[in-house]
């Protein structure tokens, strides 16, 4: 049994996948098994990943019919074997003592979660250091709670190694279907019910490029909106967890709600903001109850009466 399981989602990324295994295969610490999951390509991304399975016993391909980021996660979960497991996406890059760093950092602790750093990855070139808001910061869920309600997270996918016994215990994974902060709410989980410590040391390396998720615009609110539907699937979790932990998910999704209806108000889409507001009704008024900013609150209850002519005035401000 190794000792770490890499899982490695793709899709569509002939260009890059060949460099991210390579940047696995380089890595000082070599008691590790890759299971990377096809997730549909349509390009030449299954046939690049068959020749790197072929060439090297520790790779596990598996394929599956396009499903999404969050679906060939879990997938890749299934089939670990690892005590230890982390995740990199198909264009990133690691630093060749990524793992070694990490599974140090994780077994010296005795911790059942790590993260450490990263760098941008431009087209012309390495970026700085990234240091966001908590960057180095140690702890459980509420140590990463704003006064807002807002949970300000420093982690990246490809700088977090978690205990398999962890996922295990508590049936910790991704939210099926949402495409798009599957990973807050996969972190936010795992903080429901262990400490995370940090090393500070740069491990990956994250590609910046047009089309990415993360990158694109506000074209429509459906591609944004599972930064509050991932909720649905993680509560019934986090029920297995401490009062306190059940709180603050509660909380932090109230306040992502209300957030959401007003990014919908600020680009224009007036009709669907009044169709979220009647569903997260019960969230928006959770909001009303938490503390926060005045302002925030006032426009929480002038969206509850959700008239078409005051929605347009909120979206000017």
């Amino acid at each position: 049994m190794p000792e770490i399981s890499v899982i490695i989602p793709a899709y569509n990324m002939e260009e890059y996948i060949g460099d991210t295994i390579e940047s696995v295969q380089k890595q000082t610490f070599d008691d590790y098994e890759l299971i990377v999951v096809d997730d549909g390509s349509t390009d030449d991304t299954y046939k690049i990943l068959t020749k790197y399975a072929k060439n090297d016993a520790r790779i596990i391909l598996l394929s599956q019919d396009n499903a999404g980021v969050s679906i060939a996660r879990n997938n890749g979960i299934e089939h670990a074997s690892g005590k230890y497991i982390t995740f990199l996406d198909g264009d990133d890059l690691w630093t060749p003592d990524a793992l070694q760093i990490m599974y140090e950092r994780i077994k010296s602790e005795n911790a059942g979660f790590v993260y450490a750093g990263y760098a941008d990855l431009y087209p012309d070139g390495i970026g700085k250091k990234e240091t966001s808001t908590n960057y180095g910061k140690e702890g459980t869920l509420r140590d990463f709670l704003h006064y807002t309600g807002e949970v300000r997270m420093p982690f990246m996918m490809g700088t977090i190694m978690m205990s398999m016994e962890l996922l295990r215990k508590y049936r910790i994974r991704f939210a099926p279907g949402i495409k798009i902060f599957e990973d807050v709410g996969f972190q936010m989980t795992l903080l429901c019910f262990t400490r995370v410590v940090f090393v500070d040391a740069v491990v990956l390396l994250y590609r910046i490029r047009e089309g990415s998720a993360v990158h694109g615009a506000w074209e429509n609110p459906q591609k944004w909106d599972g930064g509050v539907r991932m909720f649905d699937f993680i509560e019934p979790i986090v029920e297995q967890g401490s009062i306190e932990a059940q709180r603050i998910v509660k909380r932090v999704r109230s306040y992502k709600a209300y957030r959401f209806i007003v990014d919908c108000l600020r680009h224009g889409f007036i009709d669907d903001a009044s169709i979220y507001i009647r569903e997260w009704d019960t969230s928006l008024r959770q909001f009303l109850r938490e503390s926060g900013k005045w302002n925030d609150h006032l426009k929480c209850r002038l969206m509850l009466l959700n008239q078409i002519w005051l929605l347009r005035v909120l979206s000017k401000f």
